[in-house]
């Protein structure tokens, strides 16, 4: 059987005495719990992979699709909470956009509004999102994601 030499630094030392007293094998344990994280960080051949996000104004809750990243973008107008989109292609043909909404509470306290909407096709995006940003994904979608430039 081959044999794989791992460092464990002292801060994560209680967390492999933990897992090994909880699991039996830690190679096992290690192995399954390398093969989760492969599983939610490696694209599949579409390049889909797992996307979890924060979902909630008062109380966050996690979600979580298969999906590739289209486009990112951020606005911020003067006076304005600053805006940030994700929009992604999910595994099942349809458009997802993540948002995040920052701004200060009455408190002077961060909040955070995050949310995501589903769309049947990226031209459900038109009024939903800033142009560019639909333009944007519109040109990830169709095929050829670099525009070519005859200058």
């Amino acid at each position: 059987m081959p044999n794989k030499t791992i460092y464990v630094s002292e801060a994560d030392l209680p967390l492999f005495e933990l897992a090994q007293e909880i699991g039996g094998n830690l190679s096992s344990t290690i192995a399954n719990a390398l093969r989760e994280f492969v599983q939610q960080h490696k694209p599949d051949e579409h390049g889909f992979r797992d996307v979890e996000v924060k979902v909630g104004k008062i109380a966050h809750v996690q979600k979580r699709f298969k999906g590739r990243l289209l486009v990112k973008g951020r606005l911020s107008e003067r006076r304005a909470p600053l805006k940030e989109y994700e929009v992604y292609e999910t595994a099942k043909g349809r458009v997802a956009v993540y948002t995040c909404q920052t701004y200060h509470g009455e408190l002077g306290h961060l909040i955070q509004d995050c949310r995501l909407e589903v769309y049947e096709s990226v031209e459900d995006l038109v009024g939903q999102v800033p142009e560019e940003l639909y333009l944007a994904a519109r040109q990830m979608l169709s095929g050829n994601p670099v525009e070519e430039l005859d200058i």
